[in-house]
């Protein structure tokens, strides 16, 4: 197994949610991941973006070691992965599950699947107040820091507080028929990094607690459902529950 960096997704363009020197997809992008009914929403969570090459795939993840911005405490593994590629191409959300979960030796976990299309913006801004299957609040080390940037009103939160639990950092959209990915990222996130710098200089380490069977089980089948919507496919899908049922035999 080796690891390297990988790629940035750009950013869809939600009014409200716009930041000076981001990438945001173009109109007619934007409009195909929104209107398409086999757009997925998966859960983004905040790590270091990492790619994992094993036998000739590479699989897309987030490590999840040290909280950044967010502070997690209920984690199946560190590496969340969320797309793999074979031979230059991106593999289809059934291939990839199917590749994580027979190589979950590597401590590696499915990215969750929240729901699919159709979007509109406004429910977009909805997905956000999806609660987190993580555990998660702020990183400790940075909550003083940034109360005091409340008091003193040298920035303003909208979507959280300091105390907050259980919120995410965002959303990717993807529609695996055009190859187009987009995420929206909770603006809160990106006023506190511009107040309070890098995670760096708040290193905490998450918390992996290698869910039970039961909970492991039910979040896989909800992906394998929100799936079986947008999949035209039976063999594909039958053969990703068979493995979701040999992953789980091995608890």
């Amino acid at each position: 197994m080796s690891i390297s960096i990988t790629y940035k997704v750009p950013r869809l363009l939600i009014k409200g949610f716009e930041f000076r020197g981001k990438r945001y997809l173009d109109e007619i992008s934007s409009k195909i991941l929104l209107q398409d009914e086999s757009t997925i929403a998966e859960e983004k969570l905040d790590g270091k973006q990492v790619s994992i090459r094993i036998d000739g795939y590479i699989i897309m993840c987030e490590d999840l070691k040290f909280s950044h911005t967010i502070y997690y405490t209920d984690l199946p593994s560190r590496y969340y992965c969320f797309d793999v590629f074979r031979n230059g191409k991106l593999l289809d959300p059934i291939e990839k599950h199917i590749i994580i979960l027979e190589y979950s030796e590597y401590d590696l976990f499915p990215s969750r699947i929240i729901t699919h299309g159709p979007f509109t913006e406004e429910s977009i801004k909805q997905l956000l107040f999806t609660k987190s299957a993580f555990g998660s609040m702020l990183n400790p080390k940075m909550k003083n820091k940034i109360r005091e940037g409340i008091a003193k009103k040298e920035i303003k939160l909208k979507y959280i507080n300091p105390n907050s639990k259980g919120f995410i950092e965002g959303i990717v959209l993807k529609n695996y028929k055009s190859g187009i990915i987009g995420k929206v990222v909770n603006p809160d996130f990106e006023t506190i990094i511009g107040y309070v710098g890098r995670y760096d200089r708040y290193l905490t380490k998450n918390i992996i607690t290698y869910w039970s069977r039961e909970k492991t089980k039910e979040y896989l089948m909800n992906n394998f459902y929100v799936l079986s919507e947008v999949c035209e496919n039976s063999s594909k899908l039958s053969e990703l529950e068979k493995t979701i049922e040999n992953y789980i035999k091995k608890f």
